[in-house]
């Protein structure tokens, strides 16, 4: 995973902060680091690879350090689908070491939804990736330099900005003081809408692809 990881142009990012917030953070090359690949060699069962998967959601990824990171299990008994029929190897096999099981965690800043199954493909496809250019500009120079030209440039533009920020302010107050429209008396919190807190349940549903796919469409609109 990691030689294929090295061949994405996007996974070879990382952000680079400009002091003081003078400007938007860059992205720049980074290496890739060990840290990035946490192994599980313990033997688990399936729904002790959910559990662990969701307890290690709460930590998220600084994207100024890395914006991935693979948690590898390379010993889960229980894996939907694994068996000829859909049902799992009995765990009492003498030889039974289980599936492997690979989650790829992105950092939000890397790209949306479509974006970062687009690199998901290019990390786990079939095909061996190319050397690509990454979607995002790319900064070359060294960390201290950009930050220098970042502070500089960002100066810079902040009376320009400064000015903007005040105008759309003024106008923000004056539709602030002017009557409301009518409105529904909105939606009461639900188990769905509250602040998630730092307990985290991950569930799954396995499906058969071919169960999802309507004529030469994918699987998503299925």
């Amino acid at each position: 995973i990691a030689t294929r990881a090295a061949a994405v142009a996007d996974l070879r990012l990382r952000v680079l902060d400009i002091p003081f917030t003078l400007d938007r953070p860059y992205w720049v090359h980074a290496d890739i680091l060990p840290r990035q690949f946490v192994v599980v060699d313990a033997a688990l069962t399936w729904e002790d690879c959910l559990a662990t998967l969701a307890d290690r959601m709460t930590e998220q990824l600084d994207s100024t350090e890395m914006a991935w990171r693979v948690h590898l299990f390379a010993h889960v008994s229980g894996v939907p689908g694994t068996g000829a029929s859909g049902d799992e190897v009995p765990n009492d096999s003498a030889d039974d070491r289980g599936g492997v099981v690979v989650a790829l965690q992105f950092s939000h800043a890397l790209g949306d939804g479509r974006r970062t199954a687009a690199i998901a493909r290019e990390l786990f496809g079939q095909v061996t990736p190319l050397p690509a250019t990454s979607a995002y500009p790319i900064r070359a120079l060294p960390d201290s330099a950009l930050r220098v030209a970042g502070a500089v440039v960002g100066a810079a533009r902040l009376p320009a900005q400064f000015a903007s920020m005040i105008a759309r302010g003024f106008v923000a107050w004056q539709r602030y003081r002017a009557p409301p429209p009518q409105q529904s008396g909105g939606v009461p919190l639900s188990r769905l809408n509250r602040a998630p807190g730092a307990g985290r349940t991950l569930r799954t549903l396995t499906v058969e692809r071919e169960a999802l796919r309507i004529g030469d469409l994918g699987v998503t609109v299925g």
